[in-house]
């Protein structure tokens, strides 16, 4: 068998278990849903990241994807699930550098 299709096969298995395992972290990391709906701002349950509620959305509007965190929160967790499984070397300190870059030059924030 060639040796780069094994080498690939080893690191698809890799990345496998690895995502499995993030998941299973992901899982575990979760409060239970009563204490989830002990977070609340003015009497309304609010995201877990961002603290947004209902009466005080995302921009744009978000939703809830789970009982206390917002669309918007989920699908940036979700990014970047993807992207610490599939970087080379995932460095945090990095992205956020670059982040915090972006949004200056944007004019954001």
């Amino acid at each position: 068998m060639n040796t780069a299709l094994v080498i690939d096969n080893q690191i698809r298995r890799a990345v496998g278990r690895l995502k499995d395992r993030l998941e299973e972290r992901r899982r575990r990391s979760r409060p239970p849903a009563a204490a989830a709906i002990l977070r609340m701002r003015d009497g309304l349950v609010c995201c877990r990241v961002c603290s947004c509620t209902e009466r005080q959305p995302c921009e744009p509007p978000c939703g809830w994807d789970q009982v206390d965190l917002c669309t918007g929160c989920a699908a940036t967790v979700d990014a970047l699930v993807e992207w610490v499984t599939g970087a080379h070397r995932p460095n945090k300190a990095a992205l956020f550098r670059e982040v915090s870059n972006q949004v200056k030059t944007e004019g954001r924030v």
